[in-house]
């Protein structure tokens, strides 16, 4: 789907990229389902039978990219490297990510016009912006689950499993979760459980495809979500942590009488509390409450669902939607 008129089209209940009993691959060179320049496009559904089987593809099963033309496109309820039962096995694997939002092919590139920033006013195409992936099974994809990249803004990544089937089967995609990579800003990412891959989320400065100049990447709101055989939240940058949701740390912690924990973080931010995923383990498995930080900075909350001894960890939000990385334990 490319380019408008081409727009408000559904793709529903279809097998892309296995044989019609879903048992082996029967790979697309590229992409299952290739969305560029166009706008309000579903691509599965809430309702039963509205989903789509997108597996085994050469490249994503699903991709999403471009231009400001790119937008209000939504990615829902589908099964992606899965089996058609939502199961795991290698064959469904696709190549690259179960599903990617790219930005526009030369944002930021070196020699290229406009290399300085990833930003509508940069970027003489424009980017692409709010786009949804929600109530989707994304697994055992070579990638990753989900990429962000190059100035696509305002993505929602909404109660999506990732790594893991709705049963609780492991099907680990195979370097991250969900990365977002040189200067993708103000997406959403929520109510998801991301799973059995070596790091659940990935904000980087660098990488894209194709490579280029360092780009801010920022306001990346990162809230209720269940992380766990996973090392949780990663920042990776070059010239500066200040290139990486503005440098935010994560709060402080203490434990005090009882079942009450207090700590530091900026002030007026909002804390995040969980249960961790385990011992030394940066990642929070349950969700716990929010707390907000006063003017001070310092806050407490008191956690009575909770057994003594349990491992806590945080992350702290701050106004412009930066989340941190976990408290490390």
């Amino acid at each position: 789907m490319s380019f408008t008129p081409t727009t408000g089209n559904k793709v529903q209940n279809n097998i892309i990229g296995l044989t019609p009993n879903g048992a082996a691959a029967r790979p697309n060179r590229s992409h299952g389902v290739d969305i560029n320049y166009t706008n309000h496009n579903l691509v599965g559904g809430d309702a039963p039978g509205e989903g789509n089987l997108i597996s085994g593809n050469g490249g994503s099963g699903v991709e999403d990219s471009h231009g400001r033309g790119n937008r209000d496109n939504i990615i829902a309820g589908n099964l992606i490297g899965a089996t058609p039962t939502g199961g795991v096995s290698r064959y469904a694997a696709n190549a690259l990510w179960g599903i990617r939002f790219e930005g526009p092919y030369f944002c930021g590139k070196v020699g290229k016009p406009n290399p300085g920033g990833c930003t509508d006013a940069l970027v003489g195409e424009g980017v692409p912006s709010r786009n949804t992936a929600r109530g989707n099974v994304i697994v055992s994809n070579l990638l990753g689950g989900i990429m962000i990249d190059k100035g696509h803004n305002r993505v929602q990544i909404l109660d999506n499993w990732i790594g893991v089937t709705k049963s609780g089967t492991a099907g680990g995609n195979l370097i991250v979760g969900i990365s977002m990579q040189r200067g993708p800003w103000n997406q959403t990412i929520q109510g998801n459980v991301i799973a059995n891959s070596p790091t659940a989320i990935q904000i980087s400065s660098l990488g894209g495809d194709p490579p280029g100049k360092e780009q801010t990447t920022y306001g990346n709101l990162i809230s209720r979500n269940s992380m766990y055989n996973t090392q949780g939240i990663a920042f990776d940058y070059q010239s500066s942590p200040s290139m990486v949701q503005h440098g935010i740390k994560p709060p402080t912690l203490t434990a005090g009488s009882g079942k009450r924990i207090s700590g530091t973080t900026c002030a007026g931010c909002r804390v995040e509390l969980f249960v961790a995923a385990g011992s030394g383990v940066k990642a929070g498995r349950t969700y716990l409450t929010s707390v907000t930080a006063n003017t001070a900075g310092s806050f407490s909350a008191t956690l009575s669902s909770i057994s003594s001894g349990t491992a806590i960890t945080a992350t702290t939000t701050n106004s412009t939607r930066d989340t941190s990385q976990f408290r490390p334990r």
